[in-house]
């Protein structure tokens, strides 16, 4: 908060940044109206213990992307990029360790996922994150930045780290055993291939890609060998893992119970179907102010407002905008549905017009990808920090080089005849 009043005061914001600047004050605002015409305006301010999403983590995504605004070098933007890197090192290395057994002595880290089901021992890799959903979210903007600094580097050690730092996000987001995970891998492939286009590197370079192609080919091949628990077959566990988050981890939402439940728990699109149609419910209910920010699971509630009464309830639909929509309103909804439209074509901008600064390229790419994965997942302490820094970052106003210093460097990286 502090950065983000420094910035505002010294107005690095440029005039241009006006419109998003406002669009998010003013989702800050709907918030603050749906937080006094909610179920319980505590958890609306603070959010729900464990998750941590109310009005109050809004107002510091607000500040994480005034920050990202206000970066005025291109080291700064690579800083912000092999953070995002390390991040998804360190998460990968836990999770790898919780699939293997090694750490499942430590209480809070493994347990609550060694068993996706009450018959298969499958040991799902979560990270630091609490949920292995929400590691395939951070592990596939990890990829992606990983990949880009490989594609458009003109660094050889750099280049070695970042192939070696892809190989293992894309061996751990297999170990989610989530749709997430796959789809994380296939936005960020895309993701390296359009820097790859946009930036003009060598083509070569495209031969990268494969570190986040072999890995996953291999965990399958140690899964099915029967490695890992006590599975022999590489199964997604999406909507079990749902009700593991929010039940058996949190207490946030009744658990599933297939006596009452209309949907099939071990298939994707019936769980997403299911979820998606009972929060378009909740929306029609509360199209101003919403639910509440984070109190999505009430308005599912029949007998009481204890979880325990009310199975197939569910804290998180899945789907960001639709979630925004539910608990915090339509206007919420319209308020980040520009705020995305005017990033995108405001950093798109940038990168046309300067297409030899690469620092501009990262957070475009990892913006997108953000926006894309939101459409399947849901904002999270873990992940959403990270995509407002990079969406606030592909806006920002960086220092030009001179167009002979650009040149310079240009035939430095990749040879003068390019």
């Amino acid at each position: 908060m502090i950065f983000a009043m420094i910035g505002l005061i010294k107005k690095y914001i440029g005039r241009n940044m006006l419109v998003p600047v406002i669009a998010f004050s003013a989702m800050i605002g709907f918030g603050a109206i749906s937080l006094f015409d909610c179920y319980n305006r505590q958890i609306g301010f603070y959010g729900f213990d464990g998750r941590g999403e109310g009005l109050l983590a809004i107002i510091f995504y607000f500040c994480f992307f005034i920050c990202g605004l206000t970066l005025k070098t291109e080291k700064s933007v690579m800083t912000l990029l092999w953070g995002i890197i390390g991040s998804g090192v360190l998460n990968s290395i836990f999770g790898i360790l919780q699939t293997f057994g090694a750490v499942q002595a430590v209480k809070g880290i493994a347990d609550p996922y060694t068993f996706p089901t009450v018959y298969e021992k499958a040991c799902v890799a979560s990270g630091l994150s609490g949920s292995p959903i929400f590691l395939a979210m951070l592990l596939t903007l990890s990829l992606t930045a990983a990949l880009i600094v490989f594609i458009t580097s003109g660094n050889k050690k750099l280049r070695i780290a970042a192939i070696i730092c892809s190989a293992l996000f894309s061996f751990t987001m297999i170990l989610t055993h989530t749709v997430m995970g796959i789809v994380g891998l296939a936005v960020g492939i895309a993701g390296a291939f359009a820097a790859l286009i946009i930036a003009k590197a060598p083509k070569i370079r495209i031969a990268g890609l494969l570190s986040a192609i072999i890995p996953p080919v291999i965990a399958v091949v140690i899964i099915m060998a029967g490695a890992v628990g006590d599975i022999k077959s590489y199964k997604l566990y999406d909507g079990r893992l749902m009700w593991k988050d929010s039940y058996f981890r949190l207490s946030a939402s009744g658990i599933h119970d297939p006596q009452y439940a209309d949907f099939n728990v071990d298939s994707f699109g019936s769980v997403y179907s299911y979820m998606t149609g009972e929060t378009f419910d909740i929306i029609k209910k509360y199209p101003i102010t919403g639910t509440g920010p984070d109190q999505l699971v009430y308005p599912q509630m029949h007998k009481s407002y204890n979880v325990e009464e009310n199975p197939n309830t569910f804290d998180r639909n899945y789907n960001e905008y639709l979630y925004v929509a539910a608990t915090r309103g339509l206007p919420s909804l319209a308020c980040l549905i520009v705020i995305l439209a005017f990033l995108i074509g405001s950093s798109a901008s940038i990168v046309n017009r300067n297409r030899r600064m690469t620092a501009s390229v990262y957070p475009l790419v990892l913006m997108i990808c953000g926006v894309i994965l939101f459409f399947i997942g849901n904002s999270s302490s873990v992940f959403t920090p990270i995509f407002w820094a990079v969406s606030g970052a592909s806006c920002a106003r960086l220092a030009e080089a001179s167009k002979k210093t650009s040149c310079k460097k240009h035939e430095k990286a990749y040879g003068k005849n390019k």
